[in-house]
């Protein structure tokens, strides 16, 4: 299955992915495309607002493809990313069974260490019964240099 989309307006995208090994560079490029249509001038090297946005699709994209439901009839991800004003909003729905409650809390992986340092804001949205899918969503200022993310010790 092909990557589908639609761009819905400037600056702004809904893609359904397949939950494979090419969504995430496939999600970074439609986020790179609303990047450069909203910013002249501007790279995404790490450090920079931009680079930090793909770095947080990658991570996001990244899980859902591990924790989605796997299978035939395995539904697609939909990745929507909007910049209004001076941020960009970017949420990832899969068909997994959720999170844990305190999903923040979370020490599996880098993910959630990565969205609480360079996000402005994130969190998780579980599906209400009886679905089981769930949506990581992260806000980030295009304008701003996100704080340095130092690696967790100890771990």
């Amino acid at each position: 299955m092909a990557a589908s989309g639609t761009r819905i307006g400037p600056g702004k995208v809904d893609l359904q992915l397949p939950p494979d090994s090419e969504a995430p560079a496939r999600a970074r490029a439609a986020v790179r495309d609303i990047l450069g249509a909203a910013e002249t001038g501007s790279s995404a090297a790490p450090g920079s607002p931009s680079g930090s946005v793909l770095l947080l699709v990658s991570e996001v994209v990244t899980n859902a493809v591990l924790h989605c439901d796997k299978g035939a009839s395995a539904a697609p991800l939909r990745l929507t990313a909007g910049i209004e004003g001076e941020a960009i909003h970017v949420a990832v729905t899969d068909s997994g069974h959720g999170f844990p409650d305190d999903a923040k809390q979370f020490a599996g992986g880098y993910g959630p260490f990565l969205l609480q340092k360079l996000a402005t804001r994130w969190g998780v949205e579980p599906a209400q019964a009886p679905a089981t899918s769930s949506t990581v969503w992260f806000e980030l200022s295009l304008r701003e240099p996100p704080p340095a993310a130092e690696a967790p010790t100890g771990q």
